[in-house]
């Protein structure tokens, strides 16, 4: 997993995002079925789609990255909702995101509190 970042949102907010690519080098499929957060109280996977010409998000059950291949977590498309926020979220801190996977094995991850994406500040 890599460019794991979570968006800065007011200390009000109860929900957030969290955004990452992760990679496969395997040669089947992987599924990723769950995901939580040492700061948010549930974590889900949510889908984007265009629907009679709006863009709509759902929660997806799970998302899959490809064999040898990878799925990016992104603003406009598949990212986790971060729902229930512990406490206000700093800038520059870290937070620690969790995958599950369909085979039961957890990837864990050190997330970047951002207010854009990596490689986007000041544009």
């Amino acid at each position: 997993m890599e460019e794991a970042w979570v968006r800065l949102v007011p200390p009000s907010a109860a929900v957030t995002a969290g955004f990452l690519r992760v990679r496969n080098a395997g040669d089947r499929p992987v599924e990723i079925v769950g995901a939580s957060s040492d700061v948010a109280k549930t974590a889900e996977l949510h889908v984007m789609s265009e629907e009679n010409g709006m863009m709509t998000m759902r929660r997806a059950a799970s998302v899959e990255v490809p064999a040898r291949g990878s799925l990016e977590l992104a603003p406009g498309g598949a990212h986790l909702m971060l729902i229930g926020l512990e406490r206000p979220l700093s800038p520059d801190e870290t937070v620690r995101l969790r995958l599950d996977l369909a085979n039961g094995e957890h990837l864990e991850v050190e997330a970047a509190v951002r207010r854009e994406p990596p490689g986007e500040a000041g544009r």
